[in-house]
Order: C-alpha cells, then structure tokens, then sequence
C-alpha cells in the first residue's frame, strides 16, 4: 500500500565552480543534512573546506526538506560551493555545546590535551579528519565510534589501554601509534592495508605472531618488554625496525626482513652479534643503553652508513671490521677505549664521543671527517688533529684547551664547552657559526672576532656590556645567554642582523635601542617587562615574541607592516581593543591570564590563534574567517588546504 504512494525521487544536477558535474537522487521529504552527507560521499574530500549546496535562490539547510525549500520539480539544477570552516563552532561541538550538526566538517587535525576524557560515542567526527591525535589520561572505549575513512594518522596517548576488538580502523590509515600503557591483544584486529608506520609503547608485550601486517607496513617499533618472536613474513617494503629488546634472547637465526634499511634495539638488549646475519641492505644500526659485546668477528653490512652505541658501550675497537660505507659514528657515555692501532673508516664524515671519553685523538687518521663531537671529559690538545675537512666542533665542559694556534682551515661551526673561557687569538676565516660555553663571561672589548661569522650563540653565564664591540658585519643571528641584563643603549648591531634572542634575566628599557632594518625576529625572555612606549621596532619585523611575566600595555607601540607572528606571555592582560593590527599578522599567541577576548577585533589575516584561557560565553567570541589553527584549553582544532 505504501509502494502505492511513494513518489518517484527527484533527479538533482550539481555543478562546482571548477565544472564539476554531480548527479543526485533524492526523495521530496529528504532533509537539508542528509543530501549534504549524500553529495560529500561523492565527492572528494575539501580539507578545510565546509559544502554548501544551493538551487537558484534557496540555500539548502540541515533541518528543512527539499519540499521545503520550494523545490517543485523532478528535474531540478543547482550548484554546490565551498566556504572554510568555523573552527569557532567546530571548537563549541566538542565542547559539547549545541551547534549546527555539520560544525566539525572540514576540520583537517583534532588534538586533545590533557584534561580531554570523555566517551567518544555520539560525536561525529567529520569526513574531512586527517590526523586525530589523543590527550595523555584519555582512555575510553572505541567501540561504537566511527572513524572517518580520510583518516591518515591516529595516536593515542599514555594512557589508552582499552581493547581493539570490534573497532573498524580506517582503510586509508598511514600512521598507528600506541602510547606507553597499551597492552592489549590485537589478534582479532584488522590492521588497514594502507598502513606505513605502526608503534607500540614500552608496555605492549603481546605476540604478534597471529597478527597479519600489511604489505604496506614499512616501519615498526616495540617497546621495552616485548619479548617475543617476531615474523617470519615480513612485508616487501618493511624498512625499518625499532626498540628491540629481545631479554635474553639470542638473534642466532632469527630472520630479519631482506629490505630492512633501519634497525634499533631497546634498552635491554645486551646479545652478542657474533654469528648473526644483518641484512646486506642495513643502513642504520643503533644499539640501547646496556649494550656492551665485542664487535669484534662481527659481520658489519657492506651498506652500512650509520652506527651508533649506548650508555654502557666500552669495548675495544681493535680488530673491529668496517664497512667502508660508513658515515656517522655514535660512541655513547661509557666509552673511554684508546683509538690506537684502530682503523676507522676512511669514509667517516660524523663521530661522536660520549662524556667518559678522554683519549688522543693524534693517532688517528679521518680524512674525510667533517662533525666532531666531544662529550664533558675530554681535555687533550687540539694542536694538529687529522682531521683537514673538519666543519663541526663540539667541545665538553672540561676542555678548557687554548685554541690559539690550532689550525682548523675548514672549519665553520665551534660550540666550547660550559667551563670554556679562553677564546681569544681564534683566527679561522671559514667560521661562520660560533657558540660560547656556559662559563663564559670574558668582556668582548678589543676582541676580534672571526670576520666570517654569520651566527653568535652566548651561554649561561654571559653578562657583559656589547657597547663599543665590534659585532661580525656579516651577522645574521645573535642568541644572548640566560644572565644576560645589559643596557642595548649605543649598541652598534650589524646591518645584517635578521634574528636576536635574549635569555631569562634581561629587562632593560628599550627606548632609544637602534634595531638595524633588517631584523625579522626579536624574542625577550621571561623576565622582560618594560614599557614599549617610543620603542621603535625595525620595519622588517616579522616575528616578535615576549615572554612570561611581560605585562605591559600595546596602546601607541606601532607594530610593523611586515609582522606575521606575535607571542604574548603567561601574564599578559592589557586590552588589545584599539590596537592597529599589521594587515599580514597571521599568527597570535595571548596568555594564561589574558581576559579581553570578548574585547577585541582580531584581524582578518589571522590563520592561528592560540588561547590558553577564556572564561567568556560563545556568542561573545568572534573568531576571522580565515583562521586555520585554533587552540583553546584543552583542544587544538585545525582546518587545512581550503
């Protein structure tokens, strides 16, 4: 009797501004929402993008029927558009305010911090999602809930550890990530086909062997007390394996996959590799924190470019055979073997020695070493290393060596340890980025330094006055250390100067500073609060950032054209409604305490908008209708490609 009623369905031709042609089927009585969710099925997803749909004049709506928007006809033709997302209503819907039913589509990531814990069950999450991201206490149920199949990237935080069973993961997922309490079983879990990258946390120690990895899998990590044994199938394109603990378990014939480029092995692991087959493509091998066995008759892959050793590492390297391949050499902390008689590879362009390490370095012969690092104990004489194609230094807190004289004609990079303080005499004409120890706190005054120098990092205990110095003319990058409270007053800044950072402790007046035009970062420490009254800041400024405690008004400062990220601090709570917005700033961070949102016109510009507090209602927050990042408490919403 029913049949004998029902109406043919109304055939709907979409067109799209780019030409798109999209043909519906829809009944008369069909609500606004659902032939919005039947045209998204059709077409593909618009990151960022919400979908409108409209036939002449009528704008179709969630809660009225086609009837009702005057549609009369069976043949009728509209066309669909797209506007961006209202991450102001997509931010209300999870807070579970009442919104429109489609707020969340065309969101591209949800991220939830730590206070998110609620059920999932009953919130939509819309068909545009990419990446989905948990906060550390959420652990709820996902049965029930409905992942979106755009779905790239899922990871849960510390602790989830609810069951898998039942839970249909999306098909295009790429990205898996279980956080440090996830133990449960996924024998009965279909991991999607498009999948890339999975990882466990350091609890997870159930079996895999029943568990079907997809052939797309290329990179897996287990966690600390995994300790069973793994595939004997490995998928084709599988490249890398991490944290492998294997407790008291040898790898003598255990297979590794033939295409594996990356292998790490967890904390625990402390197996002898004599007699163990690593597979010919190994790139990277790094070993954890208790690994301490002899290389010596170990096989090393021919391919090897990277090789790097744990904490507790300390054996001979006499006898050792390498790869000529190899490229990087980590040697962790315990590490303090005489190098004589041992032949590195002449290909080595990176080693690293741990903080136990104090031996010469004098009889070895690294030709085409290019990044030295020494770790807090070594203190031998840099005088003729053989090292000619040395760009990088790195130097420990007790070397303390006087560099006057050490010839380093390649160098570019110099980083001294924190107990450095004797730099005068350096004369290297490629040194181009130059960090000072944490105790160093020389006055600058008559010193040269390098005329190459494009970066200046001062460590903790810097303190002097910079007037009168004669700051590199090439600089690019000034970082001013942790103590650091001198007057700017008659510095002379290079012309060149396009970054200047200050530390914790610097709060000087600002008026009468000459910043050079080219200057595109200021950052000031937590301690800065001064007023900025007749301050006047370079016209190339794109990036400023205050910190902690600055409170001080904005009113009359004129913030450059050119400003695209401004950052006020925790205590900031001055009003911004007056204030003359640069027409290209994109991205605001206000503070903890800041409370005038409900006061303010933010530009239109704006694409991120972070806000650590608001206490006011949703009707009186107005939010730029081109913002792509929201973070408000305890979510981050972020629509993307519109």
């Amino acid at each position: 009797m029913a049949a004998a009623h029902s109406r043919p369905p109304w055939r709907l031709k979409l067109r799209g501004l780019d030409g798109t042609e999209l043909c519906l089927q829809a009944a008369p009585e069909m609500l606004g929402r659902e032939l919005l969710r039947l045209a998204r099925s059709q077409l593909p997803a618009k990151p960022g993008g919400v979908l409108h749909l409209s036939f002449g004049s009528a704008q179709v709506v969630p809660n009225k029927t086609l009837q009702q928007l005057g549609l009369d006809k069976i043949d009728s033709s509209g066309c669909f558009t797209y506007t961006r997302v209202n991450l102001l209503d997509a931010w209300l819907a999870l807070q579970g305010f009442k919104v429109n039913a489609e707020a969340l589509e065309g969101v591209t990531e949800l991220s939830f911090n730590r206070e998110f814990r609620r059920p999932l069950q009953g919130l939509t999450f819309p068909g545009s999602l990419r990446n989905l991201t948990f906060s550390v206490e959420f652990n709820q149920r996902l049965q029930g809930v409905d992942l979106p199949e755009s779905l790239q990237s899922l990871t849960f935080g510390h602790c989830f550890n609810q069951p898998l069973d039942g839970v249909t993961l999306p098909k295009f997922l790429r990205s898996l990530t279980f956080g440090e309490t996830f133990d449960q079983c996924l024998q009965a879990v279909e991991l999607p086909r498009s999948l890339q990258s999975l990882k466990f946390g350091e609890s997870f120690s159930q079996s895999l062997h029943d568990l079907s990895l997809p052939k797309s899998l290329e990179s897996l990590t287990l966690g600390g007390r995994f300790n069973d044994r793994l595939h004997d199938a490995w998928p084709d394109r599988f490249h890398w394996l991490s944290s492998i603990p294997w407790l008291g378990r040898s790898l003598l014939g255990v297979s590794l996959p033939s295409s594996l480029k990356s292998l790490t092995f967890g904390v625990e692991f402390n197996q002898s590799l004599q007699g163990v087959t690593l597979p010919g493509s190994l790139q990277s091998l790094t070993f954890g924190f208790f690994f301490n066995q002899s290389l010596l008759g170990v096989d090393l892959p021919n391919a090897l470019q990277s090789l790097a050793f744990g904490v507790e590492f300390n054996q001979s390297l006499q006898g050792v055979s390498w790869p000529q391949s190899l490229v990087r050499l980590t040697l962790g902390f315990a590490f303090n073997q005489s190098l004589e008689g041992v032949a590195l590879p002449r290909s080595l362009e990176s080693l690293t020695f741990g903080d136990s390490f104090n031996q010469s370095l004098h009889i070895v012969d690294l030709p085409s070493l290019r990044s030295l690092t020494f770790g807090d104990s070594f203190s031998q004489s840099l005088n003729n290393l053989p090292v000619p194609s040395l760009e990088s230094l790195s130097l420990g807190a007790k070397c303390n060596q006087k560099l006057k004289g050490v010839t380093l004609p390649s160098l570019q990079s110099l980083t001294l340890g924190s107990e450095f303080i004797q730099f005068r005499g350096v004369a290297w004409p490629c040194l181009q980025s130059l960090t000072l120890g944490d105790a160093f706190n020389q006055s600058l005054s008559g010193m040269a330094l390098p005329s190459s120098l494009r970066f200046l990092t001062f460590g903790f205990a810097f303190n002097q006055k910079l007037r009168g110095v004669a700051l590199p003319s090439g600089l690019q990058s000034l970082t001013l250390g942790s103590r650091f409270d001198q007057s700017l007053q008659e510095v002379q800044f290079p012309t060149t100067l396009q970054r200047l950072s200050f530390g914790d402790s610097f709060n000087k007046p600002l008026q009468g500073v000459a910043f050079p035009n080219s200057l595109q970062s200021l950052t000031f420490g937590w301690k800065f609060n001064r007023s900025l009254e007749g301050v006047k800041l370079p016209g190339s400024l794109q990036s400023l950032v205050f910190g902690g405690r600055f409170n001080q008004s904005l009113q009359g400062l004129i913030l450059p054209s050119s400003l695209r990220t401004l950052t006020l601090g925790q205590h900031f709570n001055n009003s911004l409604q007056d204030i003359s917005w640069p027409p290209e700033l994109q991205n605001l961070t206000l503070g903890k305490f800041f409370n005038y949102m409900t006061q303010m016109q933010l530009p239109d510009s704006l694409q991120s908008l972070t806000i650590f507090s608001y206490t006011g209602t949703a009707q009186q927050l107005t939010l730029p209708g081109n913002l792509l990042l929201l973070r408000i408490a305890a979510f981050t919403v972020s629509a993307e490609d519109c």
